[in-house]
């Protein structure tokens, strides 16, 4: 679900920063 894209994204920017 779209949920789960956002989630994913989230991470991302947390590990990313």
């Amino acid at each position: 679900p779209d949920f789960m894209v956002e989630l994913l994204v989230a991470k991302v920017e947390l590990l990313s920063r």
